[in-house]
């Protein structure tokens, strides 16, 4: 009983406020951009900043596909335990070598029924994991979307981005 209060309580805590798992803005702004002292500096971090979030990205496209065809392939065992379920409970029988015995339908049925429930809740817990990815994946997005938008601020005030290896962008920097 206790432990249901605990879970109850921290649903309800949890319901309150949604914390995104990513930097958060000002973090960004002042920590990863900010900290750079040259427009062009922080040009090359923001550039740095979205390849990485871009790998990210792709990567959790990637998890989800393979999610998708992993909850076809429940699917599809938990079909297969059905057919055979339906076999023996039509009392199957067996060919072993010259004569015909009887399946042990009832173990076989209790075990396709067992199998079935274990397949159920790894789809469950697939199905939550791949949630999990496009939550991941919508608070990767917004950090991309804010690091896109500081790059076309600092782009309109002190112009284009240079390559990172100008000698005169370097002397500045440093």
């Amino acid at each position: 009983i206790m432990s249901t209060e605990i879970m109850e309580k921290t649903e309800e805590i949890l319901k309150e406020i949604e914390i995104p798992d990513r930097h958060t803005f000002f973090q960004i702004e002042k920590f990863m951009i900010g900290k750079e002292p040259t427009a062009q500096g922080q040009l090359w971090a923001i550039v740095r900043e979205l390849q990485a979030r871009k790998e990210t990205v792709e990567n959790f496209r990637k998890d989800l596909a393979d999610a998708e065809d992993n909850l076809e392939l429940f699917d599809l065992k938990i079909e297969v335990l059905n057919r055979q379920m339906r076999i023996f409970n039509v009392g199957a029988t067996v060919k072993y070598g010259a004569e015909k015995q009887p399946v042990n339908s009832d173990l076989n049925m209790q075990e396709c029924a067992i199998n079935i429930r274990k397949l159920e809740r790894d789809k469950e817990a697939l199905v939550k994991a791949a949630q999990k990815v496009n939550q991941k994946m919508k608070y990767v997005m917004e950090e991309m979307a804010f690091l896109a938008a500081g790059y076309e601020k600092i782009v309109a005030q002190s112009g284009p981005m240079k390559p990172v290896d100008d000698e005169a962008a370097q002397k500045e920097l440093w």
